[in-house]
């Protein structure tokens, strides 16, 4: 049994489809804070307070949801996938970033992988919807696996893999729940 240390390179990756490899897209990073810019693994959502630049822009999940606690927020339906690239800009309140930023599509037929917090890697998840957290301190999203609050629910757990049995903040496989697709 391990005990996984979650790092900045811990974030959401895809896992898993049918067609050999995940959508793969393309969007432009929408302006924001320095504090606010998307790094490779963080969940991404359209950016609906903007709507120039072909194809929509693109802003880091938003974490409000559940009471603060930095879970990804319910009900939004403008979520994409998961950043496959980092925005390179410094962040910038004014003017558009000219930041292209690759997106692994949230397609409902795409597994992905990430890591779940202060839990335990068992094949009781495995079916169970969780809420996902946004880590301040490595920023990325997290399985929140202390959270089973239906209406804060954002994933599926669908797999645990086998190296990952028993250990604590491990992996586990999931799909984002089809309510919250901008698809």
């Amino acid at each position: 049994m391990a005990d996984w240390t979650i790092g900045a390179g811990s974030g959401l990756r895809p896992y898993r489809s049918p067609f050999g490899s995940p959508i793969l897209r393309e969007f432009q990073a929408s302006t924001c804070a320095s504090t606010a810019t998307i790094r490779m693994g963080a969940v991404v959502t359209l950016n609906t307070l903007v709507s120039t630049g072909v194809g929509g822009r693109i802003v880091l999940g938003p974490s409000s949801g559940g009471g603060g606690g930095n879970l990804l927020e319910v009900g939004i339906t403008s979520l994409l996938g998961v950043a496959m690239s980092d925005d390179t800009s410094a962040g910038t309140s004014s003017g558009a970033s000219a930041t292209k930023v690759i997106v692994a599509m949230a397609d409902p037929v795409i597994e992905f992988i990430g890591f779940q917090t202060n839990g335990v890697c068992a094949s009781s998840l495995i079916g169970t919807n969780k809420a996902l957290r946004f880590d301040t301190t490595n920023r990325i999203h997290v399985i929140d696996s202390t959270n089973s609050t239906a209406a804060l629910a954002a994933v599926k757990i669908t797999d645990i893999p086998s190296y990952a049995l028993g250990d604590t903040n491990g992996p586990v496989v999931f799909k984002f729940l089809s309510s919250n697709y901008a698809l």
